[in-house]
C-alpha cells in the first residue's frame, strides 16, 4: 500500500504559545469499499489512537463505529442536499451508507472542506473536532442525556451541524477556539453555554428558525453569532432564546447577519440578561440590525450597550436600571415607541414627553441625533396580545403608513398650496391644519385602520 500523502502546511500557532497540529492520517484509504450486499451488517470498527483516512466513494452500509483514535473524512457523500431540514438520500461516501458512531474521546478532522449526509450516534457525551479544514455533518443525531461538549480545537474551522439534533434533558457546551454552527431547528430540550470561539445560531431559514428552544450564556468569552436569510430582506427573523451574561465578565460579544443571502433584516432576541457595569458588543453585517425586547438587568448598575461602526440596536424595554450606548460607541442604540393594535395608545407632545420609555422629549425634532439617531423617529407597532380569535369589525389586513411634513414654529394659516405638506395615514386621529382656502387637504376625511 502506497504511503498515505502527508500535508505540507504549516502548524497553526495562536498567540505565540499554543500549536494547533495538522492532522496527517496514521492509515489513508481511497480506493472504494464495498461489501457483498452492502446491507446494513458489513462496517467498519476503528481502533487504536491513530487516524484513519477514507476518501473513496465507499458503498457498505453498515457504518463506521469509531472506537479510539479518530477519522479524518477525504471526500463528501455522493449528495449533500438537505430538504426540509432532513438529509437526502445518497448513495455513496467515504463512511459508507449507514450510520456512524462516534465513541469517548475520538476525533473528526477533514482534509478539505467537505460534507457528509450520513446519520450519526453519539457514544458518549462528546464531540471533538480537530484540524483546520471546514466540516459539514448534515445528518441527525440525539443527544445523551446531561451536557454534551462541541470542542473546534482550530480558529480556522467550521464545523457545521446541519442535521436535526434531539436530546431530552439534553445540553450543549462549546468549547475550543474554532467556529461551531447550528444550520437546523433542533429538538434538544437544553441550554447551550459558550466557553470560547464563535457559535453561529442559524437555524433553518426563515422567520421563526429554532436552532435549539432554551437560552444560550456567554459563559467564558466567545462570539455569540445569529446568522438566517430570513424570507427575504428588510423583514423580522425572530429567535426565541434568550442570551444570558455571565455576571463575571466585564464583556461579552454578539454579532448579526445572513448566512447566505439578504440584507436589511433584523434580529429580534426576546431577553438579554446584563449585570450594571458590563458591556455588550454589538456588531453586524449586510445592513441587519438587532432588536432586543428586553433588558435584564440582573446586578445593579447601569448596562452599556456598544454597537459597532454602521450597527443599530433597537431595545424595547428593560428590567432595572435603563441600559445606556457606551460613551465612544460609533453605532447607534434606539429605545423605540411602542404602540399595539387594538387598544387606545397615546403619545403627548409639547407639554408632556414624547416617549413613553423615557426618551424625555418634549416634542419630536428630528435633528436631535441624540434622541433620533439617524434622523427618524424611532416607533414599533405590534400585534394585539392576545390576538383576538377574530378580526375586530372595521379592521382589514395590511399596515400602517404614514409621511410627515413640517412648518414653521410659527406658521399660522396657508393661504397657498404647499407641496408635501400634512399627513397622511391610517388609523391616525389627526387635527385639521389651519388651511381657510383647503389648498392642501380637502375638507372631509376618510381614516381606516390596518391591521
Amino acid at each position: 500500500m502506497a504511503r498515505p500523502a502527508r500535508s505540507t502546511s504549516p502548524p497553526v500557532t495562536i498567540n505565540a504559545d499554543t500549536v494547533i497540529a495538522n492532522i496527517t492520517p496514521t492509515l489513508s484509504v481511497s480506493a472504494l469499499i464495498s461489501s457483498s450486499s452492502n446491507g446494513g451488517t458489513t462496517g467498519i470498527d476503528k481502533i487504536g489512537n491513530g487516524i484513519l483516512g477514507l476518501s473513496g466513494a465507499n458503498t457498505f452500509g453498515g457504518g463506521v463505529n469509531i472506537e479510539h483514535g479518530g477519522i479524518q473524512i477525504g471526500a463528501s457523500t455522493n449528495v449533500t442536499t438537505v430538504t426540509g431540514g432532513i438529509a437526502d438520500v445518497f448513495a455513496s461516501g467515504p463512511l459508507g451508507t449507514g450510520d456512524f458512531t462516534v465513541g469517548a474521546g475520538t476525533s473528526l478532522s477533514s482534509s478539505g472542506a467537505f460534507t457528509v449526509n450520513n446519520d450519526y450516534i453519539l457514544g458518549a457525551n462528546d464531540l471533538n473536532f480537530k484540524g483546520t479544514n471546514n466540516l459539514t455533518l448534515n445528518g441527525a443525531t440525539t443527544l445523551n442525556a446531561g451536557e454534551t461538549v462541541v470542542t473546534v480545537d482550530a480558529p480556522q474551522m467550521t464545523a457545521t451541524l446541519g442535521g436535526v439534533i434531539s436530546g431530552i434533558g439534553a445540553s450543549l457546551r462549546k468549547e475550543g477556539l474554532g467556529v461551531l454552527s447550528l444550520t437546523n431547528n433542533n429538538l434538544f430540550d437544553g441550554n447551550i453555554t459558550l466557553n470560547a470561539g464563535t457559535l453561529i445560531l442559524a437555524g433553518l431559514n426563515g422567520a421563526s428558525p429554532s436552532p435549539f428552544s432554551g437560552n444560550v450564556t456567554i459563559n467564558n468569552g466567545g462570539l455569540l453569532s445569529f446568522q438566517n436569510n430570513g424570507t427575504g430582506s428588510s423583514g423580522l427573523i425572530t429567535y426565541s432564546n434568550g442570551v444570558i451574561l455571565n455576571s463575571a465578565l466585564s464583556a461579552a460579544n454578539i454579532f448579526v447577519g445572513n448566512l447566505t443571502a439578504n440584507t436589511g433584516n433584523t434580529i429580534e432576541l426576546p431577553s438579554v440578561t446584563i449585570a450594571g457595569g458590563q458591556i455588550l458588543d454589538v456588531s453586524s453585517a449586510n445592513s441587519y440590525q438587532l432588536r432586543i425586547d428586553n433588558i435584564q438587568d440582573g446586578v445593579s448598575g447601569v448596562p452599556f450597550i456598544n454597537p459597532g461602526l454602521g450597527t443599530t440596536v433597537l431595545i424595547l424595554t428593560w428590567t432595572g436600571d435603563k441600559p445606556a450606548k457606551l460613551p465612544g460607541a460609533q453605532g447607534s442604540v434606539i429605545f423605540p415607541d411602542i404602540i399595539a393594535i387594538n387598544q387606545s395608545n397615546i403619545l403627548t407632545t409639547g407639554t408632556g414627553a414624547l416617549n413613553g420609555n423615557g426618551n424625555g422629549q418634549q416634542s419630536i425634532n428630528l435633528s436631535d441625533t441624540t434622541a433620533y439617531p439617524g434622523g427618524y423617529y424611532p416607533l414599533v407597532v405590534q400585534k394585539a396580545s392576545p390576538t383576538p380569535a377574530t378580526t375586530p369589525a372595521g379592521f382589514v389586513s395590511g399596515g400602517l403608513n404614514a409621511s410627515f411634513s413640517s412648518l414653521g414654529a410659527a406658521q399660522s394659516s396657508l393661504a397657498t398650496s404647499v407641496a408635501g405638506i400634512g399627513f397622511s395615514g391610517s388609523g391616525i386621529t389627526v387635527a385639521n391644519i389651519n388651511d381657510g382656502s383647503d389648498a392642501n387637504r380637502p375638507r372631509g376625511h376618510h381614516w381606516r385602520f390596518r391591521q
